[in-house]
């Protein structure tokens, strides 16, 4: 292939998993067909990589905007978007998340998970959160300026991808957001609602929370205690980074 009719793509080990599989990569670069009028955004999202995903450009070394448009035989590289500090994010999960949702909820976190939104209806909310996804497809849309792509299949570890990129360890707030609804808890007085509870969960259980939104009651039992194992699983990724 003529270099006069190419561009090469430099992108960091950290997102070069995010690369289509069918791509060859060499020496951490792709190289590419030039196309004339293509953005380095639009390039490097035919690669693979959405623009959520992307902390600065760069065209032979020099740093651009997204909207540069490339020239033949240039060199393009990107840096992986730094780990934000937590600021009480809102995360916007797609369908394929909702055990993720659920943790978050349960660690207190804002979490709004509705596995009925369309993808264009999930993009269209992108000003009010974060966007936590596995598609690529999805993290493309011009509308989302924040977002994550998920790596792995597994729940725990999924935590452990999203306490690491928005500094979530040790944060953490356990019954006080509701895991059914996102609601956040009020503490429930136990005579008011012992017509709602078994006889076994009067006895031995003081404190007690109840959803405003819809609801549900919750208190400190095995589903907390299993929990923390969740998380033991989730920092652990997040200290190995």
């Amino acid at each position: 292939m003529n270099t006069h009719s190419t561009i090469s793509i430099e992108v960091p080990e950290a997102i070069a998993w995010m690369i289509y599989s069918h791509l060859t990569v060499r020496d951490s670069s792709v190289i590419l067909p030039w196309h004339e009028h293509q953005s380095i955004k639009d390039c490097l999202e035919s690669i693979g990589i959405p623009h959520p995903e992307v902390g600065m450009y760069y065209v032979n070394g020099e740093p651009v905007g997204e909207s540069h448009i490339l020239e033949p035989g240039v060199t393009a590289a990107v840096d992986q978007i730094s780990p934000e500090p937590y600021a009480e994010q809102t995360f916007i999960l797609d369908t394929h998340l909702g055990k993720l949702a659920t943790y978050l909820r349960l660690l207190g976190f804002d979490a709004v998970y509705d596995p009925d939104l369309t993808p264009e209806e999930l993009a269209g909310k992108t000003g009010s959160g974060v966007i936590l996804t596995r598609s690529r497809e999805l993290l493309k849309h011009k509308e989302i300026r924040k977002g994550m792509l998920i790596r792995s299949t597994e729940s725990e570890i999924q935590l452990g991808e999203v306490m690491y990129r928005f500094g979530l360890a040790g944060r953490h707030r356990l019954l006080y957001r509701c895991p059914n609804c996102d609601g956040i808890l009020d503490e429930a007085d136990k005579e008011e609602i012992s017509d709602q509870l078994e006889a076994e969960t009067i006895h031995w259980v003081d404190e007690l929370y109840r959803c405003p939104d819809c609801g549900k009651i919750y208190w400190n039992g095995s589903h907390y205690r299993n929990l923390e194992q969740v998380l033991a699983a989730a920092e652990d990724y997040v200290f190995s980074r």
